[in-house]
């Protein structure tokens, strides 16, 4: 059909499907083209376009084979468009520069690590992978969002601080990296035949390995790019350059032989699939009730609630944590816990007052059985390191002390990555606050030490042990924790699948309903009309609650309830001015409102919607 087809419109057909003039190709431009020229000018085009001629193909046994080769190629370019697939990508291997450098770790342990130099990014990367490998511990905190290719985002939250040496020589720098889950796929995307690269015998490649794809641990950006280059250059005949460096010889560019040319991945990596941003939009937008359909691994948590499950003679659930992998997997805990407790003690050392609150509360946790000072313990174990947050505005509480069991093991595993994180329980937030003004007359209360309430089987308490010592003169002792514990993957999880057992259990329909939709984890927002009704409600939900060791506390009205006859279980407190699933509540004239960080000296005839979000 092609050779039929007059000189003009073979042109308007190369053309049309973005083939090569010159050999008829999809997949490069002509100036990349390695096939000889026209047999009739010598011109950069196919002797089946020379203008002079319709039919020059068959003036030598050798345009006889191109043209059996082009009709093979104009078939398969044909079927591909009456399939609507794309065709193949026929690209050459581009090599990016690669070094093979050592990392310090904590303890100034030289390890191999394979860097991507790369002067089109703006700062270092180093992949978490990496960072577990050697057992780098040193991060700082982060909240940097990264920009990449094609808009897409991902997130950075630790930072670290590295000191990289040359495996050819002396040199050596510190960097500052972010850690990323990955840094990118392997490099190259596909092994090299180092036959069609000639390196001269002097060359010292910083990467010995460059042509076998392999992971890639660090990434060098423009921040230390060129501090690391050399003057020396050179151009090689197969396509790519050598550049001399503080680190080797990098080797990197296109590689021009016609045996390399294959289908390859472009190095471009996103974060998320545009069907996935879409989903996660409309579940986002969308307030309607939603089935409970659970995951396998949430239907096995499920059952592993249900199933092992108990109350004790007080009331009070006792619970299993929910494990998917077995505790025997966690390497050793306690040099990571001792470490950074003896950090904290330093911190707290020099701020006595967050000293002596910490103190109060750790005091306070084992004063009420929540936790238990023991003098040995058994395999499998996990040690907890802990520190404290500080909230002002809280009523009751201003340090609470939180525990870290996503802190890695020897084992690279840490008593998180063990656990089943569980269904998502708790209710819409956005329903509950409609709820809450639809009502003339609304309460507000919170159950006291909600996860504390809950204990965990004795077997499993060996998994939640912590060091502590007021005073740096004390021996260190080792406690064990006997309940839920906040900063536990499955916490939340099982606090709320507690609750909805209560609920469940509830023989008051009316109540059972209250129980199950007005809470927001420990926040229970609740109303009626009738206010001497919503009385007897809040009294029936605090008796029904304490039976189960959930006591209600802080409670608050948009009523006078001295007036009623409300039992002392209320334990109405002052709170003209509280917070309701953060938002600020004034109980007495009923207004929900936001504490505003806008100064007097703020100009407000520029004042905008977006100064005000902010």
């Amino acid at each position: 059909m092609f050779l039929n087809l007059s000189v003009e419109d073979r042109h308007k057909l190369v053309n049309d499907n973005n083939l090569c003039p010159n050999c008829l190709r999809p997949g490069h431009l002509i100036k990349d083209c390695f096939f000889g020229p026209c047999q009739q000018c010598k011109q950069k085009h196919n002797s089946l376009l020379h203008k002079d001629s319709l039919n020059c193909v068959n003036t030598s046994s050798h345009n006889a084979s191109s043209t059996s080769q082009l009709k093979s190629t104009v078939l398969h370019s044909s079927l591909n468009q009456t399939q609507n697939t794309p065709l193949p990508v026929l690209t050459r291997p581009v090599l990016l520069s690669t070094a093979l450098i050592e990392v310090l770790d904590d303890n100034n342990k030289r390890h191999t690590a394979r860097a991507l130099l790369d002067n089109g990014s703006q700062h270092c990367f180093v992949s978490e992978t990496f960072c577990k490998r050697i057992k780098y511990t040193k991060f700082l905190q982060s909240t940097v969002r990264i920009s990449g290719v094609g808009q897409s985002v991902s997130h950075s939250n630790k930072l670290c601080d590295l000191i990289i040496h040359s495996k050819l020589n002396d040199f050596s720098t510190s960097v500052q990296c972010f850690v990323l889950p990955r840094i990118t796929s392997f490099l190259p995307p596909v092994s090299i035949d180092v036959e069609t690269i000639r390196i001269p015998n002097n060359i010292e490649l910083a990467d010995p390995t460059y042509y076998l794809p392999s992971e890639v641990d660090l990434l060098i950006g423009a921040d230390l790019f060129w501090e690391i280059l050399n003057d020396n250059k050179i151009r090689l005949k197969s396509g790519p350059y050598l550049q001399d460096t503080k680190l080797g010889w990098l080797i990197s560019g296109p590689i021009y032989t016609n045996k390399m040319r294959c289908k390859q991945n472009i190095q471009c990596n996103f974060t998320q699939t545009i069907d996935l941003q879409l989903r996660q939009f409309w579940e986002l937008e969308d307030s309607g009730p939603r089935e409970n359909i659970f995951t396998c691994d949430e239907r096995k948590c499920e059952e592993i609630f249900k199933n092992t499950t108990k109350r004790e003679i007080d009331g009070r659930f006792s619970v299993r944590i929910p494990l998917k992998e077995s505790a025997d997997l966690l390497g050793d805990s306690y040099s990571v816990a001792y470490k950074r407790f003896l950090s904290l003690e330093r911190k707290l050392e020099r701020m006595p007052q967050y000293k002596r609150m910490y103190a109060d509360f750790i005091r306070e946790y084992r004063d009420l059985g929540h936790m238990t000072k023991i003098n040995e313990y058994s395999d499998p174990h996990y040690f907890l390191p802990h520190h404290g947050v500080f909230r002002e505005s809280s009523t009751t509480t201003k340090l609470r002390v939180v525990f870290d069991a996503s802190c890695a093991t020897t084992s690279d595993k840490s008593l998180n990555d063990l656990q089943f994180i569980g269904p998502r329980l708790q209710n819409d937030i956005f329903s509950i606050l409609l709820r809450f003004r639809q009502y003339y007359w609304v309460a507000s209360a919170d159950v006291e030490k909600m996860f504390r309430q809950t204990l965990i089987h004795e077997d499993q308490r060996n998994l939640q042990l912590i060091l502590w010592r007021e005073s740096s003169s004390d021996p260190i002792d080792v406690y064990r924790l006997n309940t839920v514990t906040y900063g536990t993957a499955s916490a939340p999880y099982l606090s709320m699948r507690c609750l909805q057992q209560v609920a469940q259990e509830c023989d008051d329909e009316k109540i059972s309903r209250i129980i199950k939709e007005d809470f927001y984890v420990d926040d229970l927002i609740t109303g009626c009309d009738d206010p001497a009704e919503l009385i007897n409600i809040c009294e029936k939900i605090s008796q029904i609650l304490r039976q189960y060791c959930y006591p209600l506390r802080k409670w608050t009205f948009n009523c006078d309830v001295t007036s009623t006859n409300s039992s002392k279980e209320l334990a109405i407190g002052e709170h003209t001015q509280t917070k309701t699933l953060g938002l600020g509540w004034h109980n007495k004239n009923d207004l929900l409102h936001f504490t505003s960080e806008l100064g007097k000296n703020c100009d407000n005839t520029q004042l905008t919607k977006r100064k005000m979000l902010s």
